[in-house]
């Protein structure tokens, strides 16, 4: 999970306010308010996933893809910026393994807010929504810096290609 949105976490609007406490029109508005922004949650929480998915995908299939460059086209003995390949594979096996990390980081979270939840609610039959957590923000920074390690990985990879098609000529 990479968005601001996953830091909120979706809401029963019994366990905020009743209808006692507020009066009718504004308990239903309230409850409008809470259905919209638990769609949102979910599909940012949606958005979210598909794009750690991708960007594994992406950065593995990035991977191969220069592997099968060096055995067809140009090989690595004949190769020049060897450099810019070995910097592309590195910054690649960053990015996918920063995202892999985060799945596993994201995990930890949602148990963690899930076990939270219970107990305040166990506690107070009344959610307490201060759940910030090290690990979201942990998780938030491996997603960024699996991003800027894939767009490196890309732009040595490129590089590299383009001088040794270039230099093969």
């Amino acid at each position: 999970m990479s968005d601001e949105a996953e830091h909120e976490s979706a809401v029963d609007p019994e366990s905020v306010l009743s209808n006692e406490q507020v009066g009718y029109d504004e308990y239903a508005e309230y409850e409008k308010y809470i259905e919209q922004r638990n769609s949102l949650f979910a599909h940012a929480t949606e958005q979210s996933n598909l794009f750690d998915t991708q960007l594994l995908t992406i950065s593995a299939a990035t991977l191969g893809f220069s592997v099968a460059f060096i055995e067809k086209i140009v090989p690595l003995k004949a190769a020049v910026y060897i450099t810019g390949l070995y910097a592309s594979w590195v910054l690649l096996l960053i990015s996918t393994l920063l995202t892999l990390a985060s799945f596993k980081i994201a995990e930890r979270v949602t148990s963690s807010y899930q076990r939270q939840l219970d107990e305040y609610y166990d506690k107070y039959k009344k959610i307490k929504y201060d759940l910030s957590s090290r690990l979201e923000k942990v998780t938030t920074l491996c997603n960024w810096v699996s991003l800027a390690a894939f767009y490196a990985g890309v732009v040595c990879l490129c590089v590299f290609i383009t001088l040794n098609l270039m230099h093969k000529s």
